[in-house]
């Protein structure tokens, strides 16, 4: 039988750990952040499973609670994977602004929450709508962070040229 509750806790230590370590991932040297080899081979897997397992998380947490039938607090089960998908978009769009390590990252959660809306909004219009909704937030923070580090290096490779600070950001 399955026993979801049992293994939604080992997704999010496993959620956590891949979101830190695609944090820690974001290149620091100039070699690495030319380096087609790691991008391909690091930043784009690293992002694309940490986007997967974070939507995974949020999703299957969210489908165990309405699945369940158990009575949520109020104002109910419906209520509460709303909330829980609006944050998890949040919190997703957040650190694809503030650390875009890879657009891999925006694409796959962005991608995971239209699934979860398509799945989800015949029957339950609300989780769907903030499902559709976060994967849009997401998306647009993760264009608007990749061109933000892609002008961040720009500018950083003009100071380099011309013997002056670059700007922090």
């Amino acid at each position: 039988q399955d026993a979801p509750v049992l293994e939604l806790p080992l997704i999010a230590v496993t959620a956590a750990a891949a979101v830190t370590a695609y944090t820690r991932a974001a290149p620091v040297l100039q070699a690495e952040i030319v380096s087609v080899r790691d991008r391909w081979m690091v930043r784009v897997p690293l992002g694309l499973f940490s986007g997967w397992i974070t939507v995974a998380t949020v999703a299957g947490s969210a489908e165990t609670l309405i699945a369940s039938g158990m009575s949520a607090p109020w104002p109910g089960a419906e209520a509460w994977s709303t909330v829980a998908l609006v944050a998890a978009g949040g919190a997703a769009a957040a650190l694809a602004w503030w650390r875009p390590v890879s657009l891999a990252y925006a694409v796959a959660v962005t991608w995971g929450l239209a699934g979860v809306a398509v799945r989800v909004l015949p029957q339950y219009p609300l989780p769907g709508a903030a499902a559709l909704l976060a994967g849009v937030a997401v998306a647009a923070a993760g264009v608007a962070g990749a061109r933000r580090r892609r002008a961040g290096r720009a500018g950083a490779g003009r100071a380099s040229r011309t013997g002056t600070a670059a700007p922090t950001m």
